[in-house]
């Protein structure tokens, strides 16, 4: 009987937070701000009103949202968490889309769960994301834009699912040039990719075919 109760009062908690979470154009949590799209449907996440305090101060972790006030949050826009000072972070499998110079400088980042319905990464988006050692993209991502990883520069691992349709120049430009190996699930370096995809690295640091070479 307690336990029953214990389900409808939690129940009841659940339908009064979504009557009480008032749908606006804006919504603020944990000083992450959230912006609803312009048909109405989803949310996209802007980034942060200021850094002080945003993360917790012992993990340095962020976590965004996945739902406001019911609505999935789609994207991360552009510029969001320019300078932020996360050392971890975990995108929800809601994310679609991570925007252009997205998480610019975040410098102290050293990992990065992805959505696993990511599907394209903007320019410039972990640019100057120094401490990150290993990038393992999810199946889903098609598309990764010019420069969205350069000068990761502790770098050792990056992991190209068969999904990635599209990448543009010079994704891995200044990163650590002589030790990191990147891993294309691909056979081959497609057509569909920049021609300078892999710019700044050596042919020995680009293993094509990698899982059916384990």
């Amino acid at each position: 009987m307690k336990k029953i109760s214990l389900i409808i009062l939690l129940m009841l908690s659940s339908f009064c937070f979504l009557c009480a979470c008032k749908e606006e154009k804006e919504k603020d949590f944990h000083n992450v701000v959230y912006s609803l799209s312009e048909n109405g449907e989803y949310y996209i996440c802007k980034g942060v009103w200021s850094f002080d305090g945003f993360t917790d101060s012992d993990k340095h972790e962020l976590i965004i949202e996945a739902y406001i006030c019911g609505k999935p949050v789609l994207e991360i826009a552009n510029n969001a968490f320019h300078f932020g000072h996360m050392k971890r972070l975990v995108i929800p499998d809601t994310v679609e889309k991570i925007g252009d110079y997205a998480f610019e400088y975040c410098i102290e980042l050293e990992e990065i769960v992805f959505s696993k319905n990511l599907k394209s990464i903007g320019k410039y988006a972990f640019n100057k994301c120094e401490n990150i050692k290993k990038i393992e993209l999810p199946n889903s991502v098609t598309s990764l834009s010019d420069y969205c990883f350069i000068y990761a520069t502790s770098l050792k691992e990056f992991y190209i699912p068969n999904s990635v349709v599209n990448i543009g120049d010079s994704i891995l430009k200044y990163s650590n040039n002589t030790e990191i190996k990147v891993y294309c699930e691909s056979d081959k370096k497609l057509s569909t990719w920049h021609e300078n995809c892999f710019n700044g690295l050596s042919e020995g640091s680009i293993i094509y075919n990698y899982k059916n070479s384990v």
